[in-house]
């Protein structure tokens, strides 16, 4: 999510998105690498940009991987390997018991 935000102020400001927070949100300021602190707002637990400096800013906001999102995503991936070349495994045998079967009967 990309925005342009004013802070009309003197000083920095929070910004609250309105996108529940979890773990693995990160920002960063368009033009800079620069990184945002995104912390949960209190008593909503939406997102909270802290420190928009006064003026016109373009920030990008993403939901991003954590280490635990990162192992729980591989460990599915490998799941669903593993599950496909058994059913592949399983076909495979049982083609080749039919056809073992198919030839034992002709002969």
């Amino acid at each position: 999510m990309r925005a342009s935000v004013s802070n009309n102020s003197g000083q920095p400001q929070p910004l609250v998105i309105a996108w529940n927070y979890f773990p693995g949100w990160k920002g960063r300021f368009k033009h800079s690498d620069k990184p945002l602190t995104i912390l949960p707002q209190p008593g909503t637990g939406l997102i909270r940009v802290e420190a928009i400096p006064p003026g016109h800013s373009e920030i990008c906001v993403w939901f991003g991987n954590t280490p635990l999102r990162r192992t729980c995503k591989t460990i599915s991936a490998t799941a669903w390997l593993l599950w496909f070349v058994a059913w592949i495994g399983l076909a495979a045998m049982a083609y080749r018991n039919a056809r073992k079967t198919a030839s034992g009967e002709s002969a």
